[in-house]
């Protein structure tokens, strides 16, 4: 089963997303993994090359802090507790990602105190079902590794997985339309246009357009900053100029400010005042009949503040599919997908964010399509830019 999912890249005017494909070998299972321990810490790892790519603690028993990655899971409690002689206990529910292994490696870590039980369940069908149980009485010396293994026929037997609908293939990049003749004078600047232009030029838009259609980019994500803005302006002009050229146009909501992001309020009403304008605009990119928004830097503003805007929005009629600039899956909860802005390099959360989004919903038997826009680009440089500290990513093939 196959995700489809953007990536974007950057460079002066424009940063690209492009379409790709996850491993299509890969299977997802669900199983059920509860740890009882009456030490301070124990880690739990996978040891081959399966993954966990979504999971849920829930405390059985005592206060444990529990805490997962694609790679292991881990229980603590605090010292004082541990040395009293209490036991915590909490169950994870995970969906695992695997290649049909034979057997699954593990290695048991702990505290040298007390003792670590960890129960496993097949939980592919309705009810979870124990398959094996191990416990790790080793105090021999940190970290009291205990290595075993795991029937992977028993604990993963049956089917579990949920079809995702297909998603057209896209390129989009993301466009700023905020230039000036006189930007180019800038000594800032290190990358500079052959030609100077102005952004509210319709033959500047025009060509940028064609260029873009050449290089094979579907679309551009155009940075905008609020209502009768000059990229309000010139979004009209990007709209009317891509009409006939089968170029899809979406924006980018600029929430930051120089003091921080914006107020609930001012998001509010220019989130309502786009999409009375241009919501049903079908010159505009849209998706299941939704204008599609990307917002920048909505990790800034709370998930709750971003549920109560759309909430609002829609108890207005007013709909549209956001893509969030945020790693953090609990945006998931409010948002229809995820992208981040300005990666420096191949980031290793991008397989970790993918599977979660590609799983979402399946630990409550309640899949949701979500979208994920993985985003690099070729190389940066803000070093000669003044009141910052600087950053230098080189460009390269290779990124």
């Amino acid at each position: 089963m196959n995700i489809h999912r953007f990536v974007i890249l950057g460079f002066l005017t424009i940063s690209i997303c492009l379409y790709i494909s996850l491993d299509s070998s890969a299977s997802y299972d669900r199983i059920q993994i509860v740890i009882t321990s009456s030490s301070d810490w124990t880690i739990l790892t996978l040891n081959g090359n399966e993954r966990i790519a979504n999971a849920k603690s829930i405390p059985l028993q005592g206060s444990p802090e529990c805490h997962w990655n694609q790679n292991s899971l881990s229980v603590n409690q605090p010292l004082e507790d541990a040395l009293q002689g209490q036991s915590v206990q909490a169950q994870f529910n995970i969906i695992l990602s695997s290649e049909s292994p034979s057997s699954l490696s593990f290695e048991s870590t702990k505290g040298s105190l007390g003792n670590v039980r960890i129960d496993f369940y097949n939980h592919n069908n309705n009810t979870p079902q124990m398959v094996d149980s191990v416990e790790n009485t080793n105090t021999s010396g940190h970290p009291n590794p205990k290595l075993f293994s795991i029937d992977a026929e028993a604990l993963l037997e049956g089917d579990f997985a949920y079809a995702r609908p297909g998603i057209q293939p896209l390129i989009l990049a993301f466009y700023y339309p905020w230039y000036k003749l006189d930007a180019w004078q800038s000594p800032y600047l290190q990358d500079k246009p052959l030609i100077p232009y102005s952004s509210d030029n319709m033959s500047t838009i025009y060509h940028h357009v064609c260029l873009a259609k050449q290089s094979g980019i579907d679309g551009f994500i155009s940075s905008w900053w609020g209502p009768g803005s000059d990229t309000d302006q010139n979004l009209q002009k990007l709209l009317t100029v891509s009409e006939n050229m089968d170029f899809k146009v979406s924006i980018y909501f600029e929430t930051l400010t120089d003091s921080g992001p914006r107020t609930e309020a001012e998001i509010l009403s220019w989130l309502r005042y786009f999409l009375q304008t241009y919501g049903e605009d079908l010159r505009f990119f849209q998706s299941s009949g939704k204008p599609v928004i990307f917002i920048w830097a909505a990790g800034t503003v709370p998930v709750n503040v971003w549920g109560n805007i759309f909430n609002t929005l829609e108890s207005e009629g007013l709909d549209a599919i956001f893509i969030a600039d945020t790693l953090n899956q609990d945006y998931l909860q409010v948002f229809d997908g995820l992208h981040t802005y300005g990666p420096t390099g191949t980031d290793p959360a991008y397989l970790e964010t993918s599977e979660e989004i590609r799983t979402y919903g399946w630990l409550e038997n309640n899949p949701q399509l979500k979208l994920w826009a993985a985003t690099t680009q070729p190389g940066y440089d803000d070093r000669s830019l003044p009141g910052r500290v600087g950053l230098l990513l080189i460009r390269s093939m290779h990124q």
